[in-house]
């Protein structure tokens, strides 16, 4: 199984060493980076269109089951238990997604990186994770479950629309807060560059709304990061001309 870019997942029989032949293919809508096969299960990182889970019982078939779209760009996927683990690019970090239901599958935990998180595998208890201009960062695999202070994420929701948008076109982002909380939304591009400041300051409990012009900024792929109480939520915004 050959995750092959832009043509998707390709199937290759190699019984035959010295000449192997395509047998079967899926061609995916994102960029398929990379791939792990669990059983009969092929699990897929699909660039900008996060993880993809398939049927893989028939030697030439692959059957969708599943996806989810991660926030950055999934490049790599290892298995560990019933739990995928992603290194998800600028912004990403680790995802961590529990795929025991591979038709609905759900993000339980995450990690932030500190660079472009491109590549992981594990090592007994631990995680390597390559980590673009960082270098490696060597992580406690002791994650599996891992949901960030799940009593607080639930005191603050946000939602961004449109998340496709023409540059210099009004952005509305819209807070539902359990309770008075400061609160710092900053854009950051696909390096991992803070671009700009959208807002810091208080918001109030319940109903809260901004609205953003993005002025002077060009089109491209970004990523608008939330942050209160230490905790973050990340949203793609993808700005076209």
């Amino acid at each position: 199984y050959v995750a092959d870019a832009t043509k998707g997942v390709r199937i290759i029989n190699v019984s035959d060493p010295e000449n192997p032949y395509e047998t079967g293919y899926y061609d995916t809508n994102g960029i398929s980076y990379g791939l792990t096969k669990s059983g009969n299960y092929v699990y897929v990182a699909d660039g900008t269109q996060g993880i993809k889970i398939f049927d893989a019982s028939s030697p030439d078939t692959l059957v969708l089951l599943g996806s989810l779209d991660t926030p950055a760009t999934a490049t790599k996927v290892q298995i560990r238990n019933a739990g995928l683990f992603v290194a998800d690019g600028s912004m990403g970090g680790i995802r961590v997604i529990d795929v025991s239901n591979s038709g609905s599958p759900s993000e339980i935990g995450y990690i932030d990186s500190r660079g472009a998180a491109c590549n992981l595998r594990f090592e007994d208890s631990l995680i390597y994770l390559a980590d673009g201009n960082v270098g490696a960062l060597i992580i406690d695999q002791d994650i599996v479950g891992i949901i960030e202070h799940e009593h607080e994420t639930a005191n603050l929701s946000v939602s961004i629309l449109p998340t496709h948008v023409c540059v210099n076109t009004a952005i509305t982002i819209s807070f539902n807060a359990v309770r008075s909380s400061l609160v710092q939304v900053k854009l950051f591009d696909c390096t991992g560059r803070c671009v700009q400041t959208i807002y810091n300051g208080a918001i109030d409990s319940g109903n809260n709304t901004i609205h953003w012009q993005p002025k002077n900024i060009s089109a491209g792929i970004y990523f608008v990061q939330t942050e209160v109480n230490n905790l973050k939520n990340i949203h793609k915004l993808v700005l076209v001309k």
